[in-house]
């Protein structure tokens, strides 16, 4: 299935989320479907066992886990040779998305790898990692069926956009040039194939299940220097 195909899909889904809310009444011990949210599981303390909570993004994900840990502690390690696990890409106008503040951008995709752990998410569904001025960061599922996979899977489609996309002559990035993009997962990635990972143009008073080729290219922020590849 084409980029395209994926999200059209996705917008089908999202248009019926009021009337899956409506259905029923939900146990407390999981999140509300009218209440877009996605799971996160990882360690809040070192030496506790993992939590699970429900987060409508990373910045959100960040509050909850200072509130039970405010002395928490992050460490990052280096991605090394994972980094060259790549998925099929598309950049700039290639993506259809538009484009987004790349410095805000970079902010959200390090806030999200800050965090180690596995998100959830629900079937035929794209859902808002992270927003900021001028800048998103999604998660698209086109499966049939709600997905989970790491932190650091999540952290590494990201990258590879902004390492990849929309870069200067000079191989980096201007404060303020504009970066969007989407790279799937590689179908051998069977915990997420057939799911993508975009960036580029984000508006966080929109729902958070909004779609990233909602916005089209170039966008309000413009083609900048977003180049094809």
């Amino acid at each position: 299935m084409g980029f395209n195909a994926l999200f059209v899909s996705v917008i089908a889904a999202a248009a019926s989320l009021k009337l899956v809310a409506a259905a029923a009444t939900t146990p407390s011990a999981i999140a509300p479907r009218d209440v877009p949210k996605l799971r996160w599981i990882g360690k809040v303390f070192p030496d506790k066992p993992e939590y699970t909570l429900y987060a409508t993004d990373v910045d959100d994900l960040w509050n909850q886990v200072l509130t039970i840990n405010k002395n928490l502690v992050v460490t990052v390690a280096d991605p090394s040779a994972t980094m060259r696990d790549y998925g099929l890409k598309a950049c700039g106008s290639d993506s259809t998305i538009a484009t987004g503040h790349s410095m805000e951008i970079e902010r959200l995709i390090t806030r999200l790898r800050q965090l180690k752990g596995y998100w959830t998410i629900d079937a035929s569904r794209c859902h808002r990692l992270g927003c900021g001025p001028n800048a998103g960061l999604y998660w698209c599922n086109d499966n049939a069926w709600g997905i989970m996979t790491s932190t650091d899977q999540l952290h590494l489609r990201a990258s590879h956009i902004m390492d990849g996309c929309c870069r200067t002559q000079a191989g980096g990035f201007r404060y303020g040039d504009a970066l969007s993009g989407v790279e799937a997962f590689p179908d051998n990635h069977n915990e997420a194939a057939h799911s993508r990972v975009a960036v580029g143009w984000g508006n966080c008073n929109d729902h958070p299940n909004a779609v990233p080729i909602v916005y089209k290219f170039p966008g309000q922020f413009g083609e900048g220097a977003c180049r094809r590849s």
